[in-house]
């Protein structure tokens, strides 16, 4: 019998891959949201919505690492 792997149970077994470091000293994986300016970037779950608003009012937007 030929051993078929399930792709929703092989996802979960896999390692996320590390984004880097944000500079506020977060870990930041692959897919995570993050607010990016040139070389630096910043964890969105960390920064409070009054933040947000002054990141989208700089050109700032909200993408995915990757």
């Amino acid at each position: 019998m030929q051993h078929v792997e399930n792709p929703i149970v092989t996802d979960v077994e896999k390692d996320p891959q590390i984004y880097g470091i944000d500079v506020a000293g977060n870990e930041v994986f692959v897919g995570e949201e993050i607010f990016q300016a040139n070389e630096e970037f910043i964890l969105a779950e960390v920064v409070t919505k009054e933040v947000e608003e002054f990141f989208k009012a700089l050109g700032i937007e909200k993408v995915v690492a990757k």
